[in-house]
């Protein structure tokens, strides 16, 4: 229950409209939030599960409706994958470029094309919360979704 303690003490960073599902067995790679970085450029974060890079229909039905809303604005996407410290180096790196591929095959599923999207893995390189290697932290398990325009 150590999860549900840090998703609670990190919980103010998630925007108003972040959905969590938890449950006594798991927490569901649900969780997600629209931002502003300091560009203000429109900023999607999906959140994933530990060790997975598959996407739950709530996390789908997020992105689509986040590139319905921006469609008319941007022009073409960049998907930054991302880890926890959990593995190793190769790992993790390996891992984030399949969260960033997982968000890229929606983005080509709604239309956008496949020319139009670039993605990188950063793997645990770009913490989102500074833990030590090996920790588990949900909020460094994400992909980032945002113009290239």
């Amino acid at each position: 229950h150590k999860i549900y303690e840090e998703l609670n003490k990190n919980k103010k960073e998630l925007e108003d409209n972040t959905k969590l599902k938890n449950t006594d067995n798991e927490i569901n790679n649900i969780a997600s939030v629209t931002t502003q970085n300091k560009e203000k450029e429109v900023l999607q974060i999906i959140y994933f599960d530990f060790d997975d890079f598959n996407l739950s229909s709530l996390s789908y039905e997020k992105v689509r409706k986040f590139i319905e809303k921006n469609k008319e604005s941007i022009n073409k996407y960049i998907v930054v994958g991302h880890t926890d410290t959990v593995g190793t180096k190769e790992y993790n790196q390996s891992l984030s470029l399949k969260r960033a591929y997982s968000i890229k095959n929606i983005l080509i599923s709604n239309g956008i094309k496949e020319v139009d999207i670039k993605i990188l893995g950063k793997g645990e390189s770009q913490l989102k919360i500074k833990t030590n290697d090996e920790v588990p932290h949900p909020a460094n398990r994400r992909a980032e979704i945002s113009p290239l325009n």
